[in-house]
């Protein structure tokens, strides 16, 4: 139930939009009431009242049926320019551009990789010698192999975001090194169990619920806010 929760949280967070919908909705439910309230016998028209309510669980069907009675309300009329013009600004005033400026950034090298995870690598490659055996996010991991050849990622990103292909240990690694609230006990002993020794991530988007401290991992690097963790074990080893 944990697992459930925390996948429908990350869900909710990746694709709750800009608001513009909610925007949307809180119109319709206002046109729907002066829809009803206009209905009056004396008024001639005898269109069925609904309540708003009922479209709670599908405001798109809402927003359909509120500005579909409005349109043929007001057809013809200086009503259906303002009634068009308060759609406009609830549409822009609803939440930011789907597009924004700060998600697209200029390349600093030929293989075009955000330059924060090129900060990263070099100084992980720097401190450590040989294969490097990590597990990364998804986002990190699949630009590591292409970057040096000394990386071992556990997975890279699937094609067309396909995890399907991903099965066992390495798909229940995958699913949670996704989430923003990985389950550091199972990471770190299906990690172990595979041979694996370095955790990579960015401390603005993943919280563990438990410290990796506790399980024998400590700190080797940080750069802005990404961090690498090392088995300690593995280091008294060598």
């Amino acid at each position: 139930m944990k697992e459930l929760l925390q996948t429908i949280t990350s869900t909710y967070n990746n694709y709750r939009g800009t608001g513009k919908l909610l925007a949307l909705f809180l119109v319709s439910v206002l046109v729907i009431c002066l829809l009803n309230l206009s209905d009056r016998p004396e008024s001639g028209n005898n269109d069925p009242k609904v309540s708003p309510f009922l479209f709670i669980l599908s405001p798109i069907s809402g927003i359909a049926y509120a500005f579909t009675g409005l349109y043929k309300r007001m057809r013809g009329s200086l009503y259906s320019v303002i009634g068009c013009a308060c759609i406009v600004l609830a549409i822009i005033l609803g939440g930011g551009w789907i597009f924004a400026s700060d998600d697209y950034y200029i390349a600093d090298n030929r293989l075009h990789i955000k330059q924060e995870y090129i900060d990263v690598f070099d100084a992980l490659l720097q401190e450590e010698t040989g294969t490097i055996k990590i597990c990364a996010a998804p986002d990190i991991s699949s630009m590591m192999k292409i970057y040096s050849p000394r990386f071992d990622v556990m997975f890279e990103r699937p094609v067309n975001a396909d995890a399907s292909e991903y099965k066992g240990d390495i798909r229940a690694v995958y699913d949670q090194m996704s989430l923003s609230t990985p389950d550091v006990e199972m990471v770190v002993r299906l990690l172990g169990d595979n041979g694996y020794d370095h955790i990579l991530y960015d401390i603005k988007d993943t919280y563990w619920n438990l410290p990796l401290e506790e399980f024998g991992y400590e700190l080797i690097l940080q750069v802005g806010d990404y961090v690498v963790y090392k088995h300690a074990k593995t280091e008294q080893a060598e």
